[in-house]
């Protein structure tokens, strides 16, 4: 178990081997949500950005959870973004929070519509 691993909540390591996420679109195991939340990990602590506030564009979603529960590892502040958001609303939530990174969780072309100007 590696350092980062062992900042997960203890419940990931003792989920039982079935579905532990389940959004409409997927079905994660703990292992899944595991993997996904440690790779969002180590891309935060390698930009440099792991302590500035995150943003997280998208709807609720099982990535919404790995990117929730990466940024509570890192110690990152995460700011909601919900996709019905205007482009107004999510260039000042970015202005006021001072976001350092911004995760997508919703397909790339409804983001890139969003967020272009970010």
């Amino acid at each position: 178990m590696t350092g980062s691993s062992r900042m997960l909540p203890e419940w990931i390591h003792h989920a039982p081997a079935e579905v532990l996420i389940e959004d409409g679109r997927s079905s994660w195991s703990p292992e899944a949500l595991s993997r996904s939340c440690l790779g969002l990990v180590s891309a935060l602590e390698q930009s440099g950005l792991a302590r500035g506030p995150v943003g997280l564009f998208g709807d609720n979603s099982a990535h919404w959870i790995a990117a929730d529960l990466a940024a509570h590892v890192v110690g990152a502040c995460l700011v909601p973004l919900p996709s019905f958001f205007s482009p107004g609303q999510l260039q000042h939530a970015a202005k006021v929070t001072g976001m350092q990174a911004l995760f997508c969780a919703m397909e790339e072309t409804r983001s890139e519509e969003h967020t272009s100007e970010l």
